[in-house]
């Protein structure tokens, strides 16, 4: 082979399982006590190895032969490890010295894991407020086609959901059923809907819902409620990954007072929609302000960009 493979080629994932695949085999035995056996987690190029412990010398010297025997190189510089819960395990992690190819692998405190921000501590909050962050540059960066008076009103909407709307849908199935995290990227994207239709960032002139009715957009609060109860329902169902596993378990272990899961299956139950009705459900949600709405169509209508 020459040369790779371009962006999104179906050749890509065959060959992934072919030079990348057999590595899992190397890294040992799954996690003990973890609900399920994990020997690791694989998205394209990234490796995940989730451990209740240090990881063994003679794992990393697999790894350093691996990479030999196929002419590979990792990239020690992006990698990290870092301890759950900080304090002592942190000490325990910098005291090994774990090394790759020779490099010393940092211990890290945050590290962005296929896009999204990971804190020693798992806080939402900090995760949040990276999100918001990402949102906020993509919005400005298409500040000047939004605000464009030129361009017609339903372009610019198609700008905002295609380009904005994206980046604050990525992630959703973390922080989905909580109040404050959808709240802060929908006003994020009011902002891009006031431009759509010519108004300043800070007019009052429309609410939000009433934008998202006549812009065809989404709330927020109706989108990460769909994402996380649709991841929920994929994986507790897939007993057959090490991931669906352990979300099944988490979600009926009765010692288990509160997680991603059992918040998760606790608002399903308070809600009851079936497995066929909750994405009508979620949608309404979207929707439940539109009497709010319907009062203030008629100010949106009357403005000249519409």
């Amino acid at each position: 082979m020459q040369r790779g493979t371009r962006q999104g080629d179906p050749m890509s994932p065959t060959l992934f399982n072919i030079f990348i695949g057999d590595m899992v085999n190397l890294i040992g035995a799954g996690t003990p006590g973890f609900y399920t056996s994990c020997r690791a987690m694989l998205y394209a190029d990234d490796v995940a190895i989730p451990r209740l412990a240090p990881l063994t010398p003679d794992v990393l010297e697999n790894l350093d032969a691996w990479s030999r025997d196929n002419e590979m190189q990792f990239g020690v510089t992006s990698c990290g490890i870092m301890a759950l819960g900080g304090g002592a395990g942190r000490a325990e992690l910098e005291a090994h010295k774990h090394k790759l190819q020779g490099q010393l692998i940092p211990v890290v405190d945050v590290y962005t894991y296929l896009g999204i921000e990971f804190n020693s501590e798992l806080c939402t909050k900090r995760m949040t407020a990276e999100r918001v962050k990402a949102v906020h540059k993509a919005l400005f960066a298409w500040e000047h086609i939004l605000t464009c008076g030129s361009l017609p009103v339903y372009f610019r909407a198609r700008c905002l959901a295609s380009a904005v709307l994206g980046v604050a849908r990525f992630g959703c199935e973390i922080v989905g059923l909580q109040q404050v995290a959808p709240q802060r990227l929908q006003r994020e994207l009011s902002v891009g809907m006031r431009w759509c239709v010519g108004l300043k960032s800070s007019s009052r002139r429309c609410c939000a819902e009433t934008l998202q009715l006549e812009l065809n957009l989404p709330a927020m609060a109706a989108v990460s409620r769909a994402m996380r109860v649709g991841l929920y329902w994929k994986w507790s169902r897939d007993n057959s990954s090490c991931l669906g596993a352990l979300i099944a378990k988490l979600a009926t272990d009765k010692k288990v007072k509160r997680t991603w899961a059992t918040d998760t299956r606790d608002w399903i139950a308070r809600r009851g929609p079936s497995d066929k009705e909750w994405q009508l459900e979620v949608a309404r949600l979207g929707l439940e302000n539109r009497e709010r709405s319907e009062e203030h169509t008629s100010e949106l209508q009357s403005h000249s960009d519409l």
